[in-house]
């Protein structure tokens, strides 16, 4: 009679780290202004699983007649954003102008929202 002999090994579960991810609704912003009065809009931004504050940054070549209301939306404990982002626009010139705003945060990918704005 032979002894059985049995081998366990453990295997461990290994789970995918949820990827951190950046929305904004809408994405692309198109304001009218006058001169004078200028205009402004919000959109709303969202972020989920992120180990970082979501950048806002404004580049093109309009971008000094763009304003935003936070250039830092800071994560909650959860890495979740769920914020409102004010866009500001005030021409000093008549004519179509553009920015690009773009959001980031590390390991998510880059949102880009294109930013038009048209003084009459």
């Amino acid at each position: 009679f032979d002894m059985l002999s049995v081998r366990t090994e453990a295997f461990g579960i290994c789970k995918v780290a949820d990827i951190p991810t950046i929305a904004s609704d809408p994405s692309d912003v198109k304001i009218n202004a006058t001169t004078k009065a200028g205009s402004s809009t919000e959109i709303n931004v969202t972020g989920t699983n992120l180990t970082t504050d979501i950048a806002a940054v404004l580049t093109g070549a309009d971008k000094d007649l763009f304003t935003l209301s936070a250039t830092k939306l800071t994560k909650g404990d959860s890495g979740l954003v769920d914020s409102k982002l004010t866009i500001s626009y005030k021409p000093t010139t008549i004519g179509d102008h553009s920015a690009i705003l773009t959001l980031s945060a590390d390991g998510a990918t880059s949102i880009v929202v294109d930013l038009s704005g048209i003084c009459k």
